[in-house]
């Protein structure tokens, strides 16, 4: 909250560009649009910031409880997801996964408690990786490409990582054959 300006978000553009002016949308979901009452790019003032830019954007209309750490702005409204595939990576000092596990996932500044769900495989072991799904606790907004890190469970050690290839994908419920094929191919 700056003090005659509301309140102000700041992070990096991850794409497309911003102007003065433009409605954009917090995400996941507060379902309201928010107009760009003003732009900063390394404390000066400018009319439009770019993917790779750092910025400060003042929101006409956001109110603090609007607002959590890990929510995106967009030029589009459009719902999050709580269930992704992944390719997932152990580190070597890790502790092995079983066909569930939970864990804390990160991406960017988002994070929330999460369970995995190893699809091609019953367990995981240190240095190994996997095709798995993660549930997430919490809507997050991830695209296909996207990195993540995963934490244990009370968050105090990295035990892996990895890229999400489906951000909307069916609840797999069972590892058919079928399911493990698609999946296989999708993933490389």
């Amino acid at each position: 909250n700056v003090k005659g300006h509301g309140f102000v978000v700041t992070g990096s553009v991850l794409g497309g560009e911003l102007k003065k002016g433009d409605e954009v949308f917090l995400l996941p979901s507060t379902n309201k649009g928010y107009k760009v009452r003003g732009i900063q790019r390394h404390s000066a003032e400018v009319d439009n910031v770019v993917a790779g830019d750092r910025a400060a954007i003042n929101l006409s209309g956001l109110k603090l409880e609007d607002f959590k750490r890990g929510m995106v702005l967009t030029d589009s409204d459009f719902e999050g997801t709580k269930l992704i595939d992944v390719n997932i990576e152990l580190f070597a000092e890790s502790k092995k996964l079983k066909r569930w596990s939970g864990a804390m996932f990160h991406s960017g500044t988002f994070q929330t408690p999460a369970r995995i769900h190893l699809l091609n495989c019953d367990e995981l072991l240190p240095g190994e990786n996997a095709i798995a799904q993660i549930h997430l606790e919490n809507p997050g907004i991830l695209l296909n490409k996207d990195r993540f890190v995963l934490r244990s469970g009370s968050g105090d050690k990295t035990i892996g990582g990895g890229i999400i290839f489906d951000d909307n994908p069916l609840h797999h419920r069972k590892r058919t054959k079928n399911l493990l094929e698609s999946i296989t191919v999708v993933s490389e």
